[in-house]
């Protein structure tokens, strides 16, 4: 292999850009989403990572004040650059105001079109 065509795969994988949206929508799968994106970070903490956390359906209730069981670690992955987002069809279902929410949480207008816009702009799609 030529060593400039060797070099440059070198610098590829040093500065690749990732954009990876996870997807969650029950409650019982909050950890295991949580760990998968701690992991990801890990694992991929040589190169440019944007990760999202859309949240929908019944698992908004995770992202409540009220709900201190994994602030720690959402607020731990959020100072990792990692974006909490939360769907407002969901809030408004599960009667859950904005100002309930951690102040890292922001909100869209619909969880599936983030999920929808996401995916077409080339974001990966996880869930968990």
């Amino acid at each position: 292999m030529n060593i400039y065509l060797k070099a440059f795969q070198l610098f590829q994988n040093l500065t690749a850009m990732y954009n990876v949206i996870f997807h969650l929508d029950e409650t019982s799968k909050t950890w295991l989403s949580l760990q998968n994106i701690a992991n990801l970070i890990i694992a991929m903490e040589t190169n440019y990572t944007t990760i999202e956390l859309l949240v929908n359906g019944e698992a908004v209730t995770e992202l409540i004040q009220s709900n201190q069981a994994m602030l720690s670690t959402m607020l731990s992955l959020h100072k990792r650059g990692v974006i909490f987002a939360a769907c407002a069809h969901s809030l408004h279902h599960a009667k859950i105001s904005p100002t309930d929410l951690f102040e890292f949480v922001t909100i869209v207008p619909s969880g599936v079109a983030e999920l929808v816009q996401k995916q077409s702009q080339g974001w990966a799609y996880i869930k968990p």
